[in-house]
């Protein structure tokens, strides 16, 4: 999905998040913090250069604004969809 819109994803931005769990256990795919000033935009948007367009590509922004190269992705798990075929 990189480079349709920016993806605003479920965690708040906190400039000290990595060294902050650094100094803990490493884990996949940590929570990041429960609250905050601005949320994570990640993976670029078709008005950026190449570079950004990658899933690595981070961002912070307030979440108070909108913009026309901001989105979100709904997704669940098929197994906790009432009726799926792709469990």
């Amino acid at each position: 999905m990189n480079g349709n819109v920016w993806e605003w994803v479920g965690d708040w931005y906190r400039e000290d998040y990595y060294e902050m769990i650094a100094a803990s256990e490493p884990a996949d795919n940590p929570l990041g913090p429960t609250s905050g000033q601005f949320v994570i935009l990640r993976g670029g948007s078709f008005e950026d250069e190449a570079f950004f367009l990658r899933s690595a590509s981070r961002y912070w922004y307030p979440p108070t604004l909108k913009h026309h190269n901001l989105g979100f992705r709904c997704a669940a798990n098929p197994s906790d969809i009432e009726g799926s075929k792709l469990q």
